[in-house]
Formats: C-alpha cells, structure tokens, sequence
C-alpha cells in the first residue's frame, strides 16, 4: 500500500546529475545535498527530488576553464543544464560567459558557464522556481487520490500515510 502511494504521489523518483569542472568544484543542490568534483574527472550523482536550486563553487588554476551540468529523470528527460544559461546567474547576478570546455567533454552533452571573468573564482547559481512545482503536483495527485477514494481509505487515513512517507524519504 506505502509503494502504491509513493507512486500516486511521485516520491522516490530519481535525477541523474552528472557534472564536471575545470579546475575544481563543489556543488549543493535545493540546499541539501553536497557533492565536489576536481579536473580531470566528473561526477555523477542521483539525487531524490527535481533541482529547482544549484549552487556550483569553482576555482580555476589557469589554462582552459568551464564549469558544466546536466540533470535528466530516469526517464532521460533533460531537467535542467548549463544550456539552460537563462537560469543561471554569477554571485553579482550577472548572467554567465561561456567556458573553454567544450561541448560534449566528459560525456556531458551541454555547454560549459563561467564567471565574469575567466580564471579564478566563480559562484554560479541555477534557479528555476518552476522545477519547484513538483510539490504542488504532489498535493494536487493527493486532493485526486482523496476525491477518487482510490485506495478505499478514509481522508485522514491518506493524509497520516503520506506525512509518514514524507518523513520516511
């Protein structure tokens, strides 16, 4: 009954993020999870819930310089990426300069962002409030699953299991 509520609902799903940096970064996603990536290497990482906020600290050490990402669901829909530059912004809240790192490298089909100004430090920052929606759509699949009385449950029974399933993911 909980996997059939978590699936009426969309929790469990997962997000591919997989991203990469030249020289040096670290990562913290909707404000919760944390994950760094260091030249030559990228990462890739699953997280539960759709990013809606990315907080990407680079450090580049001279020569070529980018910082990239792509987030897809396990369907391979792309979420969000560094093509979308429209939602990404520096620290200063200007819009980002592309980087040296080319498209494609390390298996990352997006284009890579820096700061203002190359070499160095760079904040980038990813926000798309619409990739938030994903809890309104969670309460309206709970107000359908009340109203169609598909799990034969009364109201307060449903509401107590999904604040369970809340707590447990």
């Amino acid at each position: 009954m909980l996997e059939a509520i978590k699936e009426a609902l969309g929790i469990g799903k997962k997000y591919i993020l997989k991203f990469g940096c030249d020289d040096r970064c670290y990562i913290v996603v909707n404000d919760k999870y944390t994950f760094g990536c260091e030249w030559p290497n990228y990462r890739t990482v699953e997280i539960p819930e759709k990013p809606w906020k990315i907080v990407a600290h680079c450090i580049d050490y001279g020569g070529g310089y980018g910082f990239k990402l792509i987030c897809a669901d396990e369907k391979g829909n792309i979420v969000c990426s560094t093509d979308d530059i429209e939602h990404w912004r520096t620290s200063n809240g200007a819009m980002p300069r592309r980087g040296t790192v080319p498209y494609g490298h390390w298996g990352i089909p997006a284009n890579s962002i820096w700061g203002e100004f190359p070499h160095g430090k760079c904040t980038l920052i990813y926000y798309n409030p619409k990739n938030r929606e994903i809890l309104t759509n969670e309460q309206k699949k709970v107000a359908l699953a009340l109203k169609s009385d598909r799990y034969g449950m009364e109201t307060k029974q449903l509401l107590f299991y999904y604040k369970l399933i809340q707590l447990l993911s």
